[in-house]
């Protein structure tokens, strides 16, 4: 039994809309919509009234080793949510939130004041 794939026939020449025998019509062009806009996401803090303009880049230097504890926490937190995406954001502001619970608060500044302790020569 023969593997040969089967002969290709020559196609009819078709007439273009211009009328020129023997050469292919050009296909219609297709026209592409645009998706449609999403809208902006909205912020990861509690307040839903606040617009993309109104944002605040917050940013500060940290260590590799700070960076990766925080990339650590990021990523756990997710995958035990079963989220894919998660700002550091969201999570910032949700610790904020439980810090501000008074036993929770004397934890931190207990912790805060023994790490600025242990740098003070």
């Amino acid at each position: 039994m023969s593997t040969r794939p089967p002969r290709r026939t020559a196609r009819p020449a078709t007439v273009t809309p211009q009328g020129v025998p023997g050469t292919r019509a050009e296909p219609e062009p297709q026209l592409i919509q645009p998706a449609p806009a999403q809208p902006a996401p909205a912020p990861s803090s509690s307040d839903d009234t606040t617009t993309p303009a109104e944002l605040v880049t917050y940013t500060w230097q940290i260590t590799p080793d700070q960076a990766n504890q925080v990339d650590y926490l990021v990523r756990r937190v997710r995958r035990q949510l079963g989220v894919r995406r998660l700002d550091r954001s969201a999570i910032l502001f949700a610790l904020v939130d439980i810090a501000s619970r008074q036993d929770v608060h004397t934890i931190l500044l207990t912790h805060l004041r023994s790490r600025l302790d242990s740098q003070t020569p």
